[in-house]
């Protein structure tokens, strides 16, 4: 199960990279150079079980980048059967979600932003999630707070590390 998990993850951040949705980074040239290169990592929130990945592409002199959120249901949400010959009740997995980064502001080491409004599993409502976080280095870590109408306020933590430095990047 974990083997087909993992593929499943590795073809969505396949997915991710060839269709980006551009990212407005409002940020100083300065702290621009600071947040370029290419970010991979994760979030998770104890609250909800819901936790995914995350993968954010800055390249050096841009002040627009590529980023996206893979959500992976909680296993409470995965509530969708299928009737299969072979097995007369299968748990179907419910779809990961890929839901796009919207905006990132970054003033010195601290990086804050939102996600694209999407639909909660839990409640088939529209989420918002705003994050913030602290850059040390290659390594940002934060919390999330995702919120809507008929969801109850929940929060989370995220982290994620710089894999390479965009050309041009110090």
């Amino acid at each position: 199960m974990r083997v087909r998990t993992c593929l499943a993850l590795a073809g969505l951040l396949a997915a991710c990279s060839a269709n980006p949705s551009p990212v407005p980074v409002l940020a100083s040239p300065e702290d621009l150079v600071g947040l370029s290169g290419r970010w991979e990592g994760t979030y998770e929130s104890q609250e909800t079980g819901r936790s995914g990945s995350i993968v954010f592409n800055l390249d050096a002199g841009r002040d627009t980048a590529t980023g996206d959120v893979i959500m992976i249901p909680a296993e409470r949400d995965r509530r969708n059967y299928q009737m299969d010959r072979s097995m007369p009740r299968a748990p179907q997995m419910a779809p990961a979600e890929v839901i796009p980064i919207r905006i990132v502001r970054v003033r010195g080491d601290r990086v804050m932003g939102r996600l694209e409004a999407y639909r909660a599993p839990e409640c088939d409502c529209e989420a918002t999630t705003l994050f913030r976080g602290q850059r040390t280095g290659d390594r940002i870590e934060g919390t999330y707070v995702t919120e809507g109408d008929g969801l109850r306020r929940s929060r989370g933590r995220w982290v994620v590390e710089r894999k390479t430095h965009a050309s041009g990047a110090p």
